[in-house]
């Protein structure tokens, strides 16, 4: 057996293990910090085959398991995001996902993983990490711009304001809708189920 068709095997135990089902998210963190989340999202079977999507820096791609094979050596799965709604729900959100395939418009704060995640499953053009990141950097600059102020420190009071808007203007951009490119219009496959 060679080592794709035993990739293939697990990836099979891997979706029947965890239920997967179209639009659902499989949430990875890289090791070996397992600091940021990554989402891959399962889109179903297409002739034969288990089909996983994901915006990466390369752009938005449907994984072969060639890729998928070595993405998972540096990545974890850590938990499924399931999809809620109805089948017809789920058909949409497939067919969102592969409305937005090959689309090379990555960007970590405009145009993550975790945006197209949530515009799939949610119609939503957001990422919480991104939102996190933002208030984190804001409440920081916050606390340098008053604290120097306090201590009169002109310094450490234009650092604290370019934390401020740098921080408030990530958390501006990180739900913008006009983010969104305008996807590509491919047809649904027949037979992804």
């Amino acid at each position: 057996m060679t080592q794709i068709q035993v990739f293939e095997k697990q990836i099979d135990s891997f979706v029947n293990q965890n239920n997967l089902r179209p639009a659902d998210a499989i949430m990875v963190k890289k090791m070996p910090w397992k600091l940021l989340k990554h989402y891959i999202i399962y889109l179903g079977i297409y002739q034969n085959y288990h089909v996983f999507m994901a915006n990466t820096i390369s752009g938005i791609k449907i994984y072969n398991y060639h890729e998928l094979m070595k993405d998972l050596q540096t990545f974890i799965p850590e938990k499924v995001d399931r999809f809620i709604g109805t089948l017809e729900e789920r058909r949409e959100a497939v067919t969102r996902a592969l409305m937005r395939k090959d689309e090379n418009s990555y960007n970590l704060i405009l145009n993550n993983c975790e945006h197209l995640k949530n515009w799939i499953q949610k119609g939503e053009h957001k990422s919480e990490q991104v939102e996190n990141i933002a208030k984190a950097t804001l409440l920081l600059g916050t606390t340098v711009a008053v604290g120097s102020l306090a201590t009169k420190s002109k310094g450490g009071a234009y650092a604290g304001l370019a934390l401020m808007l740098l921080g408030g203007l990530a958390w501006a951009l990180s739900d913008d809708e006009s983010n969104i490119p305008t996807p590509q219009h491919y047809p649904v496959r027949k037979g992804l189920k």
